[in-house]
Order: structure tokens, then C-alpha cells, then sequence
């Protein structure tokens, strides 16, 4: 049981350079306020008492909201018990807790501020990452640690749910200038987050084999000449410029995938006929899958690949593996 009393402080006791516990960055500041104003009731903020002063465990945003509307004093709850730093972030992040889920951003946060306490890895994942509704998995704490890092744009996209945490913790590891010029294409484009690392691998490697810088390669003439095509709307153009990046990055498969299109664009085949290419033309097997709802359209289907095979199609197809 925790020793506090509870009492008005003089915010100007408050160390407030202090953030070692500060877990409501996103707490809405002038939402607060008004709140305040209209009810008269600010909820205690938890301090404990150092040499410089009060240090504030939670209460952060009150303590700016106060201040805002320029009130000085505020209720305490002052800890009358020293407590280690893992026993003082605890309670901090069961404040924050309080409040619902923690995003991915937040939790690189809260890692971030343990570590620099001196709290492990280990420590983090058996004890921390639970509090926060993930179980003990190491991989939870690999894809989140860095993504404080992450300018405010890309952090934001993650909060929105517009970007992968797989993505976000691979992009994390690039320059500053190569993901924010990702980040603008992919916004321009606004390509979708199961998309992204598609499009980005691609990105990498034909950067990698012409030789180019990344920012670069992205203002090309070619592909800005797609990305700024007013007439076209955005998935028009993210399908224009994958096709691109396709023939640039596997141009053997791309050039025999359009001869493959012109060889049957020539017999027009009905949609209920489908002929299929092996993946990435690696094999030697065409598969023919037939849709059919009656003995006398499978008979037509037999009798239009008869057709197909009596005019050199099936042989030309064969010619491509």
C-alpha cells in the first residue's frame, strides 16, 4: 500500500523540464481546458518529491491545461515513500492505461523511456509489454522500439492505420531523406498499406541495380510524368506505375508477359475460357480452366482450343517457357 496524502500544490514547485514519466503526448490539451472551465474539476496529478522539486508522475496535460487557463494551483497526491523507477513508471503507465489502448507509437515511447531508466530488454518484455496488452513476445518489443523515431508524418499514418507496423519498422532504418520521399510518393499515390511493401521492395531494388539514389529514382521523368497526370485518379496511376516498376525490375518476364497478352489477344476467348501462364513463365505447363454449366458448352470449349491448337496458337504459347 503506497503512503500519499493529498494536497493543492503550487504548480511553480512542479519540476516541469522533467518528463521521465510523461506518457500523455497525446492527451488533447485545449480539449481538456474547456473541460475544465465548464466543470470547475481537475482530477489529481501523482508526484513525488526530489531535491529539484516535485517531479510529476502523471497529470502532465493537466498541469499544461492549468497553467493555459492560468490557474497555479492543483491537487496532488503527493508519495510520502521513495519508489524505484520501475515502481514509478508502473504507475504512470496504469494512468495511461486508464485511458484505453496504447497505439504503436506510444509504445516505442514508453520502451524508449524505460530504456533510458536502465530497464532491459528482458525486463521490458516479461513485465512491461503485458501491462500494455501484448503478450511476451520478443518480436512485439523488435517492431516497436524504434518508431519514436519516426518523423511525425509517418507516425501519424501508423496512428491513422494508413501504414503497416512491418513497414513502419523497416522504414525506420533508412535516411531521413530516402522515407520521406517514399512517404510522398506513396501519399501522392495513396497506395494502400498491404501494398506498400510491395512497392517499396521494388523501389529498393531498382534503385539498387540502376545505381541511383532512391529520391532519385522517384523523380524520374517517367514516373513523375504518371504521378502527375491529372486526367488519371490515384489507382490508375499506382497500377500504371507498378507495371513500370515490373518491366524495370524483371524486364525478361515483363516482355514475355505482353507477348503472351498479344498472342491471345488475337483469338478473343471468351471470359468462361481462361488459359493461365506458369508464374513468372518458370515452368513448362500451361493451365486451361474451363467454366462451363452444360455438356454442350464444355463440347465448345474442346472445339474453340481445337481451334486454338489448329491455327499454331497453343505451339506459339509453348514457344514463351
Amino acid at each position: 500500500m503506497l503512503k500519499t496524502k493529498l494536497m493543492d500544490l503550487n504548480i511553480n514547485g512542479i519540476n516541469q523540464k522533467d518528463e521521465t514519466y510523461n506518457l500523455e503526448q497525446l492527451i488533447n490539451v485545449k480539449e481538456l481546458e474547456s473541460n475544465i472551465c465548464k466543470t470547475g474539476f481537475v482530477a489529481p496529478v501523482l508526484v513525488e518529491i526530489t531535491q529539484s522539486g516535485f517531479r510529476l508522475l502523471y497529470g502532465f496535460a493537466r498541469v499544461k491545461a492549468m497553467l493555459a487557463i492560468g490557474e497555479t494551483i492543483i491537487p496532488a497526491i503527493v508519495l510520502e515513500q521513495q519508489l524505484s523507477f520501475q515502481q514509478a513508471f508502473a504507475l504512470a503507465l496504469q494512468d495511461r492505461m486508464d485511458r484505453g489502448p496504447v497505439n504503436p507509437v506510444e509504445v516505442s515511447v514508453i520502451i524508449q523511456r524505460l530504456e533510458s531508466g536502465g530497464v532491459d530488454k528482458n525486463e521490458i518484455v516479461k513485465h512491461f509489454l503485458p501491462e500494455m496488452g501484448y503478450g511476451r513476445n520478443p518480436k512485439v518489443y523488435e517492431l516497436h522500439k524504434d518508431l519514436y523515431m519516426l518523423e511525425e508524418s509517418w507516425q501519424q499514418m501508423l496512428i491513422d492505420d494508413q501504414l503497416s507496423l512491418d513497414m513502419a519498422a523497416e522504414i525506420v532504418s533508412v535516411e531521413p531523406d530516402i522515407r520521406n520521399a517514399f512517404l510522398g510518393f506513396i501519399k501522392e499515390l495513396r497506395i494502400g498499406k498491404n501494398r506498400q511493401k510491395e512497392f517499396w521492395a521494388l523501389v529498393q531494388d531498382i534503385a539498387r541495380m540502376e545505381n541511383v539514389a532512391i529520391s532519385d529514382f522517384l523523380q524520374e521523368a517517367e514516373i513523375q510524368n504518371i504521378v502527375t497526370d491529372e486526367l488519371l485518379a490515384p489507382a490508375q496511376k499506382s497500377d500504371r506505375i507498378k507495371q513500370l516498376f515490373w518491366q524495370k525490375r524483371y524486364p525478361q518476364y515483363s516482355e514475355t508477359e505482353s507477348r503472351f497478352k498479344e498472342i491471345l489477344k488475337t483469338v478473343k476467348l471468351p471470359p468462361e475460357l481462361l488459359i493461365q501462364h506458369p508464374p513468372f513463365f518458370d515452368g513448362d505447363r500451361y493451365t486451361i480452366l474451363l467454366n462451363v454449366s452444360s455438356a454442350e458448352e464444355f463440347q465448345q470449349h474442346l472445339e474453340r482450343l481445337q481451334e486454338l491448337n489448329d491455327k499454331d496458337i497453343i505451339r506459339k504459347l509453348i514457344e514463351l517457357v
